[in-house]
């Protein structure tokens, strides 16, 4: 994932995508809401994207893939929806499976938690 990212490949790849397949998402997904609901990033999708990955020197390493491989569907699905819609669109994606900002949420959404502070 890490030398993906550092070396562009995502970037790369999904604004190859985006800009060969926007007509046909832009009318499939009409909104945000819409495209996070419905769109994946499914087995050939990914194989896609590690075939122009492997054609741009990385040479994937199939164990740390399987580690890696939500995080980088993810990443993928984020960029897309950044360049369809709005730069929020991208953290709104990550952080549905950012484990440290799931459990900020909830303690923000449970009151017991405030419960036991003194304020003073």
């Amino acid at each position: 994932y890490v030398d993906l990212l550092s070396k562009g490949i995502f970037n790369d790849f999904v604004l190859e995508y985006v800009d060969r397949e926007r007509k046909n998402l832009n009318r499939k997904y009409s909104s945000f809401d819409r495209f996070n609901e419905l769109f994946e990033v499914v087995d050939p999708f990914l194989k896609d994207f590690l075939d122009f990955a492997e054609q741009k020197d990385i040479k994937i390493n199939y164990d740390e893939l399987e580690i890696s491989e939500n995080l980088i569907a993810h990443q993928i699905k984020a960029l897309i929806a950044r360049n369809l819609f709005e730069l929020k669109s991208y953290f709104q994606i990550m952080t549905e499976i950012d484990e440290g900002f799931q459990q900020a949420k909830e303690v923000l959404m449970d009151d017991s938690y405030f419960a036991e502070l003194i304020v003073e």
